[in-house]
């Protein structure tokens, strides 16, 4: 347990107002826009890999299984939500264009961090840059909506 000094360097360093007990405002705001940040974040990526999976277009199913084996380790905060995945008796179209989703998904998850926020326009750009594959400009509007809306949700309520 850190006591005396070494406490308060802690609190320091870490930028926690509080030394127990209540939050702070800015605390607060810190989490809410995380926890908004969180949820975009991910139906951000699934916009863009629905967009960046062209790229393996043409490929065999059996062989995008096999790549995606290979890209097979995400962690549990960064995994595809259920939502997305095609039911179990979907048809073989439709498992394919999951498979290359998954694989895009796989090369751009970590580009952004489940544990910091990033302005969604700055990652458009990135994954633009790594994939070589234009955003749509409702992508684009997307991106600023989300931006918006997080910095609406990190704005300290002052009481």
């Amino acid at each position: 347990m850190a006591v005396g000094d070494l406490a308060e360097k802690l609190i320091e360093k870490t930028g926690m107002t509080t030394k127990g007990g209540k939050r702070s405002e800015k605390e607060k705001a810190k989490a809410r826009e995380l926890r908004i940040y969180r949820v975009r974040r991910k139906e951000f990526l699934w916009e863009y890999v629905s967009l960046a999976q062209s790229m393996f277009e043409g490929i065999p199913f059996d062989l995008l299984e096999k790549l995606e084996r290979k890209l097979a380790y995400v962690g549990v905060d960064d995994r595809i939500p259920d939502a997305y995945k095609p039911a179990d008796n979907a048809n073989e179209d439709v498992k394919a264009e999951f498979k290359r989703c998954e694989i895009a998904w796989g090369l751009l998850y970590d580009l952004t961090s489940y544990y910091e926020t990033a302005s969604f326009v700055e990652v458009l750009a990135e994954y633009e840059e790594l994939t070589k594959i234009r955003a749509t400009k409702n992508m684009k509007k997307l991106a600023e909506q989300f931006d918006e809306e997080i910095v609406e949700a990190s704005k300290v309520v002052k009481k």
